[in-house]
């Protein structure tokens, strides 16, 4: 049994990841949260109520824990079908900002308000790329950036972030998809009594940690620091797309969708083995050879 005074602590902790230093933000924003039928409910209102963000409308069809997930056969933030209710609640209310999180809590998709009026979903790279310079620049302007500071990030994450925690003179590392990796080199900075130089980790499947205090991604975290990087902003009638646009004009246009297959069962894992194979075989990609190539596996 989780007793209350580790429920406060963790939140305590996640308010101690702000970067403000005491810098003005606009704290009410109207915000629209969907924990997606899942876990998310109390720990993010609990963090958004002791943070000040007291304009929160909350999905009510996604509100309560419902394994069966009615409203989204996908509770996954990544698509478009698990945002739409809390795109349509957006509409209705007029809000400036959506956040969802995945069931268990540990990813988070946003959609901001455009000048058109229209809400636009960001991708996980983009939301890191806010993120990631957000951070980095808040505790520079603060002379809070750490010695030899460190950002980690998976190798299918956008390399623009790497050039964004460059200019901070941040040391990106680059890891192999899945947490535990991304947690070895915590646990590495840790053993060598440097903790405090990790500020930040990226994963272009919306997960996002910016404090040593757990080992895995942490959408309670990633939710606190996007609605206070967003008030932040907006106290300087800066949007976030704006801020994007900002970021994309002095490191590189970046395209970056998302396109997703399924195979089932037996049969679909032979044949995704069969894909990898051909591909490890070929010397060609379409009308483009293919002069290196990097094996993971």
């Amino acid at each position: 049994y989780i007793t209350d005074d580790i429920a406060e602590s963790f939140n305590r902790t996640i308010l101690s990841q702000s970067v403000l230093f005491g810098d003005d933000a606009d704290r009410d924003v109207s915000i629209v949260y969907s924990p997606l039928n899942g876990t998310g409910l109390k720990p993010v209102l609990r963090v958004l109520d002791s943070a000040g963000f007291s304009n929160v409308t909350v999905v009510e069809e996604q509100r309560n824990p419902d394994g069966n997930f009615p409203t989204c056969p996908f509770p996954n933030p990544e698509i478009t079908e698990a945002m739409s209710l809390g795109l349509s609640y957006c509409d209705r209310i007029g809000a400036d900002l959506l956040i969802a999180t995945d069931p268990d809590c540990d990813r988070v998709g946003i959609a901001v308000r455009s000048k058109s009026s229209e809400c636009r979903l960001l991708t996980g790279n983009e939301t890191g790329m806010l993120l990631l310079d957000y951070i980095c620049s808040q505790r520079q302007r603060h002379d809070r950036m750490p010695e030899s500071p460190v950002y980690v990030k998976t190798i299918v994450t956008s390399d623009l972030l790497e050039h964004i925690a460059s200019n901070y003179g941040v040391r990106t590392v680059n890891v192999l998809t899945g947490f535990k990796y991304i947690g070895e080199q915590i646990g590495r900075l840790e053993s060598e009594s440097r903790e405090s130089s990790y500020i930040f980790e990226c994963e272009e499947s919306y997960g996002y940690l910016s404090g040593s205090y757990v080992r895995d991604k942490d959408a309670v975290d990633a939710v606190f620091l996007i609605c206070e990087m967003f008030a932040f902003y907006k106290s300087r009638n800066i949007s976030l797309l704006d801020k994007l646009e900002e970021l994309y004009r002095k490191y590189g246009y970046m395209l970056n969708s998302l396109t997703t297959y399924e195979f089932d069962g037996s049969e679909g894992a032979e044949k995704m083995q069969s894909i990898m194979q051909s591909i490890r075989e070929t010397d060609r990609i379409g009308s483009h050879r293919i002069t290196h190539r990097d094996d993971y596996i």
